[in-house]
């Protein structure tokens, strides 16, 4: 479905992790990079 989106909408950043229903539990390390180069890159910095 993730590639679906990215097809729909190209500027999207998508990253497909290896992981279930659970993947904070087995891949939290992964996840929170992701969510805190994204964040990083989007908000201004005063809000960092």
């Amino acid at each position: 479905m993730a590639r679906a989106f990215a097809e729909d909408a190209p500027d999207a950043e998508t990253h497909l992790l290896d992981g279930g229903h659970f993947l904070l539990e087995s891949r939290l390390d992964a996840v929170a990079g992701h969510i805190r180069g994204f964040l990083g890159r989007a908000l201004p910095s005063s809000l960092r």
